[in-house]
């Protein structure tokens, strides 16, 4: 038989191969040099593209733990031939670090990215923990290996806390940037920004206008974030103080800091390749920021956040008269807006109209009246919405041919919308299931529903609409109920609630044993939390055994498995009888309340904090 991926251009069966090898994270133990080698024996045909292709031997990994480490370190450099290399160091090498010196030197001109997850001797660990460690450890592999003159990146694994002060002593080359998020506190004075100025991904814990007068000295910035808040609103009429913008930055978040004259001035130094901007704005903003958006003609995405009551006022003398084709992403939320205020952002959508006409995905946080559904239904390319609004208006139905995914408050939002390609429904209160039957989308594959905890539900789900669903996912309150219809094509099921026990999984299980064919293609079933162990069983049972007109139950996710009844559940879902297993009487919810819940286990809190509870 042919190999499948033989067929394939080598461009492009490379990349198949290479997405199927495990990616480097911490906490990823995989072994990417082990996996690959192993590769290498599916066939003759991947043993010959892999052993050709220098791609794949451009991961240079050091980890204490592997097999045969130096000589998969000197295969790995040979194969790699003359390419660009990323060095990742797992582990300190210990006593192999002289041998792995010398097989690395002469190769230190092709190192060009540097991945640490070292600490001191051979343990990983968290950067979020001690991203200083990190830092120090990859400034004695710069040194060691001499990299100075090459590097270019250093990755720290994952996102980590650091103080600046600490980066006193980290020697990197002025050409080379840090990869990884770090979140750290900003000193008012600004006066250790310096130790800054290799990393690219910042999330700096005060204001913004205290950050705003070192911003021209990032030179590696690419993304900045600001966490600090601005709870008490006053409108800056200074100008700004910002000369100069990071060269390179592409991303800004503002947090909860208003825009002001500091940040309008830095996305305007930094428009022709910023791709991504969320802003909190006022209403009184708008003139201003209207002025700015046609100046990012690279932007992808657009976040505003605005607060306040007052309306926009009239801005049809501003509306923009050029068309910004790269914007893919709208997210436009108020939260405390009226709902007597629909028209308040007709200016808005009306310079979206000739701004933004290929957006693919919008999320909205209020009513709209018709100027905004005009919007919506302009835009061409939609293929995502997400509108968590009490209430549309003002119009009775919105044709969106080419949506495919939608996030609704409650079902009866389905009325104002025609959306004949909907794939994936998410409803996040719903209220009842009346309007189902009549605005249901009927090719749609994907459904999530959230009930209302306000009040008792009982939702039905017409088999005759979800024909080709093949996900359903159900968070349940307490008081809410769910009849299980024969879907034909459903796959899937996800539950959650609140309660430590299941009340609607139990329901499943016994639907499932009296009609073990519903649902013929169904093979997962995520519980969210306990079922009863003897209805899971039985259910399985039905399900699994002598049945051939059924899929069988091939996963099931509970929270943990008692060790006695682990064996005898994996033979159930291989589809494996055996005469030896538990008991209905064991796998009651008496018997095993003791296996889930050991009250010798149970934690008592100090007197001084138990006394305050």
């Amino acid at each position: 038989m042919r190999d499948p991926i033989s067929v394939l251009l080598p461009e492009i069966a490379w990349r198949c191969i290479y997405e199927a090898l495990p990616f480097r994270q911490l906490g990823n133990y995989n072994w990417y040099p082990e996996t690959l080698l192993q590769f290498t024996t599916v066939s003759r045909y991947w043993n010959d593209l892999i052993l050709s292709t220098s791609s794949f031997w451009a991961e240079i990994h050091i980890h204490n733990r592997a097999e045969d480490m130096l000589a998969t370190l000197a295969t790995f450099l040979a194969l790699s031939r003359e390419g660009e290399l990323t060095l990742v160091v797992w582990t300190d090498p210990g006593d192999e670090w002289d041998r792995m010196r010398e097989l690395l030197l002469p190769h230190a001109p092709r190192v060009r990215t540097l991945v640490i997850f070292v600490c001191n001797q051979s343990t990983i660990i968290d950067p979020r923990d001690n991203v200083h460690d990190l830092v120090s450890a990859s400034s004695v592999v710069v040194k060691y290996l001499n990299l100075a003159p090459f590097l270019k990146e250093l990755d720290l694994g994952n996102e980590g806390w650091i103080d600046p002060l600490q980066l006193e002593n980290l020697i990197l080359p002025s050409q080379s940037k840090v990869t990884s998020r770090i979140r750290t506190h900003w000193s008012k004075n600004g006066s250790n920004q310096r130790n800054l100025k290799h990393f690219a991904d910042i999330t700096v814990m005060r204001f913004f206008a205290d950050i705003a007068p070192f911003l021209s000295s990032f030179t590696s910035l690419s993304t900045l974030c600001c966490k600090g808040s601005n709870y008490l609103y006053q409108k800056s009429t200074r100008k700004s103080i910002i000369s100069a913008g990071p060269p390179h930055l592409k991303v800004i978040e503002s947090g909860r800091n208003f825009y002001s004259p500091d940040l309008g001035r830095l996305i305007t130094l930094t428009s022709l390749h910023l791709l991504s901007l969320d802003v909190r704005v006022t209403f009184s903003d708008f003139e201003e920021i209207l002025g700015i958006l046609p100046l990012l003609t690279t932007l992808q995405s657009l976040g505003l956040s605005f607060d306040g009551r007052e309306k926009v006022s009239d801005t049809s003398s501003t509306i923009p008269r050029i068309v910004m084709p790269c914007l893919r992403r709208i997210s436009i939320s108020h939260y405390m807006l009226s709902s007597e205020e629909p028209n308040s952002f007709d200016g808005l959508f009306a310079a979206f109209l000739v701004l933004y006409p290929n957006v693919t995905h919008i999320s909205l946080t209020f009513s709209i009246s018709n100027m905004g559904a005009s919007y919506l239904q302009s835009l061409q390319r939609l293929e995502s919405m997400s509108n968590t609004t009490l209430q549309l208006q003002y119009y009775s139905q919105i044709f969106l041919p080419t949506l495919q995914e939608l996030e609704i408050r409650d079902s009866e939002y389905l009325k104002f919308i025609e959306a004949p390609n909907l794939i994936s429904l998410r409803i996040l209160e719903n209220n009842s299931s009346e309007h189902f039957e009549q605005f249901l989308p009927r090719k749609l594959q994907s459904l999530e529903i959230h009930t209302s905890y306000e009040r008792a539900t009982t939702l039905e789900l017409p088999p005759t609409i979800l024909a080709e669903v093949k996900r359903l996912s159900f968070g349940f309150y307490p008081d809410n109920r769910w009849t299980l219809t024969s879907l034909p094509l459903l796959e899937s099921i996800h539950l959650y609630s609140p309660s430590e026990v299941n009340f609607q999984g139990n329901m499943l299980c016994v639907q499932l044993i009296y009609c073990s064919g519903m649902c013929p293609c169904l093979r997962e079933i995520d519980f969210g939390n306990y079922v009863e162990w003897d209805l899971l069983f039985i259910m399985l049972k039905q399900r699994n055994l002598g049945r051939e007109d059924v899929a069988r139950i091939e996963k099931v996710f509970v929270p943990f498995v008692p060790f006695e009844f682990r064996q005898s559940l994996l033979d159930l879902l291989l589809g494996r009888e055996r005469q030896d297993g538990p008991s209905n009487v064991i796998l009651s919810l008496e018997e095993t309340r003791p296996l889930i819940c050991d009250p010798s286990m149970m934690y008592r809190m100090p007197q001084k904090y138990e006394a305050g509870l």
